[in-house]
């Protein structure tokens, strides 16, 4: 009987360790997952903005650069903020669809994996060439300061076919007849470049 009694509280015992210890595992879990979860909600914002052609705003509010990509943004943007994206002349990804498959955290670090339906690129100075990859995978490094998650130094933007087209078509808008009577030539080489460019979109 006194065996018995002594196996029961040493199993009680033993009981009372493990819950003591659980608690702070589904703490540490809980954390976990929750900055997972916010910087998976970062990475989504992010590449929602760039689908949609965000030239500026989100950006601003999504994005940092180290100092060297600061320096190299810069003198890509010129007079403008560093975080601008000029559809109509900086390179960049023309997508139809994209997903956040994946997002992995350490510490105050996170790397977002996504899947982007890749049908074309533009290779700068309104080159837009077809390049079509189904699965194309492009990673997102983000950053904790301790308020909100970054991404940090993002790849070539990747923006949706519909949206570009979009773009250049309200562009072409402003050349009407009147514009064209006083372009010069340098300015109707601009709109033949354009409209190229916006025949290449449409065919994607």
């Amino acid at each position: 009987m006194l065996t018995r009694t002594i196996t029961i509280l040493l199993a009680l015992s033993c009981g009372t360790a493990l819950l003591a210890f659980h608690p702070t595992s589904t703490s540490a879990e809980t954390a976990l997952d929750s900055r997972t979860s916010e910087a998976r909600q970062t990475a989504e914002l992010f590449c929602k903005a760039e689908f949609g052609g965000d030239e500026f705003r989100q950006r601003t509010k999504l994005v940092k650069f180290s100092a060297l990509r600061e320096k190299k943004e810069k003198e890509r943007s010129g007079w403008a903020s560093p975080h601008v994206v000029f559809w109509d002349w900086d390179p960049f990804y023309i997508v139809s669809n994209y997903k956040v498959v994946n997002v992995e955290v350490i510490n105050d670090k996170a790397v977002a994996t996504v899947e982007y339906a890749r049908l074309g690129e533009s290779k700068g100075k309104e080159l837009i060439i077809p390049s079509r990859t189904e699965i194309d995978t492009t990673t997102l490094n983000l950053v904790y300061d301790g308020k909100q998650w970054w991404v940090l130094d993002p790849p070539l933007p990747h923006i949706s076919k519909n949206q570009i087209i979009s773009i250049y078509e309200n562009k072409l808008r402003r050349f009407d007849d009147k514009w064209r009577t006083s372009a010069s030539s340098e300015q109707l080489t601009s709109l033949t470049r354009a409209q190229k460019a916006l025949k290449v979109l449409e065919g994607l």
